[in-house]
């Protein structure tokens, strides 16, 4: 697929002598790969390591949590810092999530080391996804040939092809092939990262005027009326998404669907997310970004409403199939909308806020998914998540027309 993409890179855009589409491919492919193996197989490692159930949600919760403020300290501090570009930003950070998983596979025997260990990764892990989307802008804006969208959706595509064939891996070997996979994919990406061509410096006058305009970071919602809202939204939208991604066995187990079922499910929603994000651009030009924001988040409403009425799981399968509605558009697109609205020199908080928000609400999600399932079961937390969507709409809803006023004064 890899080579398939170079082609169409050097072929396809004929006479276009800057692009970099089929490499930032490789590279969003390599980074959900190690998404996949950190994130999607974290309970899988830990607990074949001998940590108990609730240690692992603790962990991860922790991690999440952490790289909240991770991730809004690394939008001020890129900006702060302009030598520290976004590319040294993530390869700094790969270089630390290559070594955290070395040392995972020499010291695998003690719960404390590998906790902590495994906690920092997943703080990487996050901190790296906005770093992620802004390089790709950052390309865009200097005039390269690359897109978000489709490059987001390879990476999607790596992710389920990734946990296909680890899953099933890992049914008959160890699970310290996990930090194998992750080691190997984060040297792959390093050497991508360095064959990306250098971006013209910016002029030094311009330096300073960044320099000078830092001062109001702290003024950025103010510049930017409709992003606090819009944070909200995705916030209480990932919140939902969340409580779906990790209590979906149990959701499944409620309407009698057996393991396999589970599986099925995963690769319902996996599968159509792909299409939509390669024909994102499309979509975009037709329906306009901020549309599609609310589309998107109109779709997870009912997606709530469908998993809490669902009694079986041939009803569960359609509610699957609005993944391309819900998940599948809004992933781009709040991407696309701040690059929309934001200045070059505040796409990387902006980014990086986005993400906090999206974080948080997996914080949320698993945390309070997990304590209304033990003590009030499926049915409330599924009741849980369709209020916490009405509210996500509304703050959706108010935060376009926040722009929408801002737009026509």
């Amino acid at each position: 697929m890899f080579h398939i993409l170079f082609f169409w890179e050097g072929n396809v855009l004929l006479g276009k002598n800057k692009s970099v589409f089929g490499i930032m491919s490789v590279i969003q492919g390599l980074y959900w790969i190690i998404f996949c193996s950190v994130s999607g197989f974290a309970t899988v490692y830990m607990l074949d390591r001998g940590i108990n159930d609730g240690e692992v949600g603790t962990i991860i919760a922790v991690a999440c949590f952490i790289s909240v403020f991770v991730q809004f300290g690394s939008g001020f501090i890129i900006e702060k810092i302009p030598k520290l570009t976004l590319k040294r930003m993530i390869v700094g950070s790969t270089c630390l999530m290559a070594l955290i998983n070395i040392l995972l596979m020499l010291f695998h025997e003690s719960n404390l080391v590998i906790g902590t260990l495994y906690c920092i990764a997943v703080i990487l892990l996050y901190n790296i996804q906005p770093l992620m989307t802004s390089l790709v802008y950052e390309y865009d804006n200097a005039g390269y040939h690359v897109s978000f969208s489709v490059t987001r959706g390879i990476g999607s595509g790596a992710y389920a092809l990734t946990s296909f064939l680890l899953g099933g891996w890992l049914a008959k070997h160890s699970s310290l092939t996990i930090p194998i996979v992750t080691i190997l994919a984060s040297l792959l990406l390093l050497s991508l990262l360095f064959a990306l061509p250098k971006i013209e410096e910016v002029p030094k006058e311009m330096v300073v005027n960044k320099l000078d305009d830092s001062k109001s970071s702290n003024r950025l919602l103010k510049r930017y009326p409709s992003l606090l809202p819009l944070i909200i939204a995705i916030a209480l939208v990932f919140t939902f998404h969340n409580l779906v991604n990790v209590f979906l066995p149990q959701i499944i187990s409620s309407v009698n669907g057996g393991q396999s079922q589970i599986g099925y499910a995963i690769a319902i929603a996996s599968a159509v997310e792909i299409p939509v994000m390669f024909g994102f651009q499309w979509l975009e030009k037709k329906f306009n970004v901020r549309n599609l924001l609310l589309i998107s988040v109109v779709f997870f409403l009912i997606r709530s409403v469908l998993y809490l009425i669902a009694g079986s799981f041939t009803q569960i399968i359609p509610v699957q199939l609005l993944q391309m509605f819900s998940f599948a558009l809004i992933t781009p697109a709040y991407a696309h909308y701040i690059n929309l609205i934001m200045d070059e020199k505040d796409n990387v908080k902006g980014q990086s806020f986005v993400m906090a928000a999206l974080t948080f609400g997996n914080v949320v999600g698993s945390f309070v998914g997990g304590q209304i399932i033990t003590h009030y079961g499926v049915k409330t937390m599924l009741a849980f998540g369709v209020v916490v969507m009405v509210l996500g709409v509304l703050s959706m809803f108010y935060s376009m027309k926040v722009d929408k006023n801002c737009r026509t004064q």
